[in-house]
């Protein structure tokens, strides 16, 4: 079946996912992405081929042409067991990709069961060339607006090398380069934190 740009920029959106989910589980978790306008050469991106032995252009597998021809049932997919490449035991699961109602591909985890315990481990740990973020899972705006100004001001009121007359201007810049002032409210919520009038806040940034 021919393709639609639409379709194609809706299954394309999901290469860089597969790259960073692989990044983030290692090598031991396959990441397929199919594309069902030629199921012959259906594998369009994988990540960590070598579980299962493929590679882009890849036709379509047995279980997913089956999941095809029943898409019209609404029935939730269950993870399911496969033998991968070498004989290696698989686990997984397939998730369906739709253009409103359309079925236009497929996006498949395959984990490796034979996976040392040790090498599932390192998933949990922080590995030295991994970035360390402060995140803030906040339950509201308001909540995440606090959490953000307080870590900038605390921060930038312990550096020391930045002189205490220009603090102020300081955590103005930081929360702007954080995306600070795109949340409705926040040059509000900043001038009343700072005792500072939303003026000055606005006349700082147009001096950056």
């Amino acid at each position: 079946m021919d393709f639609s740009s639409e379709d194609k920029d809706i299954l394309n959106s999901y290469k860089r996912t597969i790259l960073d989910l692989a990044k983030l589980f290692g090598s031991n978790y396959e990441f397929v992405l199919h594309s069902l306008e030629n199921i012959e050469e259906c594998v369009i991106a994988i990540e960590n081929g070598h579980i299962s032995g493929r590679s882009v252009g890849a036709p379509i597998t047995n279980t997913a042409l089956e999941l095809v021809h029943k898409s019209n049932n609404d029935e939730p997919i269950s993870p399911y067991t496969s033998i991968g490449a070498n004989n290696i035991p698989l686990k997984c699961i397939t998730t369906p990709i739709y253009n409103q109602k359309k079925l236009i591909g497929l996006l498949c985890v395959n984990i490796n069961l034979n996976m040392k315990v040790t090498e599932l481990l390192t998933i949990f740990q922080n590995p030295s060339n991994t970035n360390t973020n402060q995140e803030f899972f906040s339950t509201s705006v308001e909540d995440m607006m606090t959490d953000i100004l307080q870590k900038v001001e605390r921060d930038i009121l312990q550096d020391s090398s930045i002189p205490y007359q220009d603090k102020n201007k300081s955590i103005i810049f930081t929360l702007d380069e954080k995306g600070f002032f795109r949340l409705r409210g926040s040059v509000e919520i900043l001038a009343e934190h700072l005792k500072i009038s939303p003026h000055t806040i606005y006349a700082n940034l147009r001096k950056k």
